[in-house]
């Protein structure tokens, strides 16, 4: 009979794991202490909020090396004065990678955080055997990793669930009100702590006997065999059926049919793991068959990966995104081809070169970042010199007609480094020392569309507006007047896009301009705003930071209640893009109404 472990059983099994792996379980407390602060993170301002985000990212990162030196001085029994050097050399490889950070933590930060979390999780799954001619070993060393893994998952979510209802009843019962962020809180410790504790308790403790180990878990046979390869063969017959229909069509792929091939080659690789015990096995016909024959069905595929990463970036320059597909691409090939003609065929290999890519990717000049900040930086430089708005400072100077595309182009490029907080990289085009005190996006987005006429399909200017109440043209010190409304909604929408605040929704479109306000999906008022830019074109030009507020003010009463939108900031092109910055002032219906 299935006896529950007791209390000391659960205590001796903490307690030799804090023995065995002592470094790695404070990491994890650590980082946890962390995480619980990121979610209380109201209590600190904002500079203290930054910094227990990236001392959380850089304790993300420890921990996986930790496990792995310690794995590592576990099977080489190194001596403690070897052990203490690698402990101190990691942190100190944490540390630097704490000080790339930018004062606030920005896109780039995280992408790299990303690359780097792939990498150190990857070399747990081969330094303990490096050195070592042990590919069975090294099979069953990973297979107790993701079995270890999944179960220590399954234990967290349960726990989590548990408490989380616990947490919920208390206060339904005693109308308690936590002072605290009680369930995300739960979360970090139970996923950051208690996950850890799990899965590293599981952990094989000879490594050198793995070698000779030949247990395949029964339920891990029948998944990948019944379950993963015949939806790899689905998809792979799905791919094939796609470039039989563009060979026939004579058409170029769409781009985003690259990340399903990533997709489906990652899924047949880990398949191909999975099974790697039985691909010699000749009662597995089925598994003998797909690991001699996908990665030969796999080049075709590869063929139409580069074909359509390629055209991305032929059209629209690289990004952090489509380099990474590249690489993966480029990795994708060379593995193909070592399984194909290796007589080894030594699956270690797989970990360790995508791990030697991730951190040769991570940094320098032919790294992600460099590339795809320089590629946007010569995007936006080609497309202003194609429109000869460059002088020969290169810097942006008299004014063009620009077609709609390009136009999207060109805000699109801003954009990008807005997201990166590298709006600096543009500042030379605007004639703006490269510092970190120049102009916002706003500013720099207003000055490069006084330069631009832009024209739709048709070849017709689309003038570029800007209109705002007020000197500031933000909003900024605008007396509302709030008696008689409920609530104040501060809007801001583009063309196209949806703003949803409970049970209302607010629409703002293009070509005719117009803000649409719907209760419950039901329109109440829709606001012609074209016509109002019209007149103002034409009384005001197209750039003015004091218009009458009445003129930028629209309101409706009704049955569904009173709304008064002022419009604190308008600007963009009446075909092409529009935005809108404003206060919608609220009164809800009557009861009875």
């Amino acid at each position: 009979m299935y006896r529950l472990p007791s209390i000391q059983i659960l205590r001796e099994s903490f307690q030799a794991t804090l023995r065995r792996v002592p470094f790695a379980l404070l990491t994890a407390l650590l980082k946890t202490v962390l995480l619980v602060g990121i979610m209380e993170a109201f209590r600190f301002t904002e500079d203290q909020s930054s910094i227990i985000m990236k001392l959380s990212l850089a304790g993300t990162i420890l921990m996986p090396l930790m496990i792995a030196w310690h794995l590592i001085s576990e099977r080489r029994q190194i001596s403690r004065t070897v052990f203490a050097a690698g402990i101190a050399a990691a942190v100190v490889l944490v540390s630097l990678f704490y000080c790339s950070f930018s004062p606030t933590p920005s896109e780039t930060d995280y992408y790299r955080f990303a690359i780097y979390f792939i990498a150190v999780h990857l070399v747990v799954s081969f330094a303990p055997f490096a050195g070592y001619s042990e590919p069975n070993g090294f099979w069953q060393f990973n297979k107790y990793l993701f079995l270890q893994a999944l179960l220590a998952t399954i234990y967290a979510v349960t726990l989590f669930l548990g408490l989380l209802i616990a947490v919920s009843t208390v206060r339904f019962l005693f109308k308690i009100e936590y002072g605290f962020q009680i369930e995300a809180d739960l979360a970090a410790v139970i996923f950051g702590f208690f996950h850890t504790v799990f899965f590293l308790n599981g952990l094989p403790k000879n490594l050198a006997s793995l070698e000779n180990e030949r247990n395949i878990p029964k339920e891990l046979k029948i998944f990948t065999q019944y379950v993963l390869l015949p939806l790899e063969v689905v998809y792979l017959a799905i791919l094939y059926a796609y470039l039989v229909r563009i060979l026939l069509r004579w058409e170029l792929p769409e781009g985003g049919v690259a990340y399903l091939v990533l997709a489906f080659s990652v899924a047949g690789i880990l398949a191909l793991l999975l099974i790697y015990p039985l691909r010699n096995d000749t009662a597995e016909k089925w598994v003998r068959i797909f690991s001699r024959r996908f990665y030969v069905a796999l080049f075709p595929l590869i063929g139409l990966l580069f074909t359509g990463i390629t055209r991305r970036i032929s059209d629209y320059g690289f990004t952090e995104n489509r380099y990474l597909v590249l690489v993966l691409a480029i990795w994708l090939s060379g593995i193909s081809l070592y399984y194909l003609f290796s007589r080894r065929k030594d699956i270690r290999w797989i970990p360790v070169t995508l791990t030697i890519t991730c951190l040769v990717i991570s940094g320098g000049p032919w790294g992600v970042f460099a590339v795809a900040r320089q590629s946007q930086l010569d995007r936006f430089e080609a497309l202003l010199t194609s429109y000869k708005m460059l002088d020969s400072r290169r810097v942006i100077s008299g004014a063009a007609d620009v077609s709609a595309e390009d136009y999207g182009e060109l805000l699109s490029i801003m954009r990008y480094f807005n997201q990166k907080s590298d709006l600096k990289a543009l500042y030379p085009f605007f004639g703006e020392p490269g510092n970190n005190q120049g102009p916002d996006y706003s500013a720099l987005e207003l000055r490069l569309n006084t330069a631009l006429h832009v024209r739709d399909a048709q070849g017709s200017k689309d003038t570029y507006f800007s209109y705002s109440p007020g000197a500031a043209g933000s909003g900024s010190g605008l007396l509302v007047p709030l008696r008689g409304y409920d609530d104040l909604w501060q809007l801001t929408l583009n063309s196209t896009e949806r703003n949803v605040q409970g049970a209302l929704e607010a629409t703002l479109t293009k070509a005719p301009c117009k803000l649409s306000l719907a209760r419950n999906g039901n329109i109440v008022v829709t606001w012609d705003l074209d016509t109002r830019i019209g007149e103002l074109l034409q009384t005001r030009g197209p750039n003015a930071s004091d218009v009458d507020r009445e003129k930028l003010t629209f309101t409706h009463r009704g049955k569904e209640g009173s709304y008064t939108l002022i419009v604190t900031g308008l600007y963009g092109t009446r075909r092409s893009r529009i935005s809108l910055n404003g206060l919608l002032l609220i009164s809800a219906p009557q009861a009875g109404q």
